[in-house]
Parts: structure tokens; C-alpha cells; sequence
């Protein structure tokens, strides 16, 4: 949790004392609370989100580099030694952070079929 506010204010359930996270089948990497089948998303102490940079969005922590923008890069065939080349600050750690933060977030996603 950052920021330090507790998870009372902010209005996340805080987790019982007595449930505890198992590996997930679910995917690779993922962990469950006992008896529950969703995943929750592991931390990625490289990604930040800080209001003060880039409007609250994902960054690169100490750059003002969002996940996204590296992401955009790589989707329009930049590779690792493109963008470690032209922008200070990233380092081969921080691009693998954000593909695996790129990946947790799809693997979150719910797709339900519509009706229509």
C-alpha cells in the first residue's frame, strides 16, 4: 500500500487475519486467498505511482517515464537497447518491471460475454 493510509480509509477490504495467500493455478507468479480463486497483483517495487509526477500515472520509479510509455515503445518496435540509449534513467530492471506490471494488470482483466 503507498502513501501510508490504512486500508479502512481508502476502501479496500482489509484481508483477514486468518486467510492466507497460496500459489494461484491461475498463472505463473499470481498468489490466491485460501479459498478464493482470484489473483491479486504482485509488487513491483520499480513502479511508483506518485500524484506529484505525471498526473498519478505509473512511472518509472526516479524518472518521469511512464509504464505506458515504455510499453508504447516496445509496441512500435523499440527495442531495449533503444530505449536505454535514448532516455536517461531506465535501466534493463526497470523495462522488465514494466512489461511484468503490463502483464499483471491483462492478467487481472475480466471479459464477460454480452447478451447483445
Amino acid at each position: 500500500m503507498e502513501g501510508g493510509d490504512s486500508g479502512a480509509r481508502s476502501g479496500r477490504r482489509r484481508r483477514n487475519s486468518q486467510q492466507s495467500l497460496v500459489p494461484c493455478h491461475l498463472a505463473l507468479d499470481t498468489f490466491c486467498i485460501l479459498g478464493s480463486r482470484q489473483p491479486i497483483m504482485t509488487e513491483h517495487p520499480r513502479i511508483v505511482l506518485d500524484p506529484e509526477v505525471l498526473v498519478g500515472k505509473r512511472v518509472v520509479r526516479g524518472t518521469r517515464l511512464s509504464v505506458e510509455f515504455i510499453i508504447d515503445l516496445m509496441a512500435d518496435r523499440w527495442n531495449e537497447a533503444d530505449i536505454l540509449t535514448n532516455y536517461r534513467g531506465p535501466m534493463h530492471d526497470d523495462i522488465m518491471a514494466c512489461l511484468a506490471y503490463a502483464r499483471d494488470v491483462l492478467r487481472l482483466e475480466k471479459v464477460f460475454p454480452s447478451a447483445a
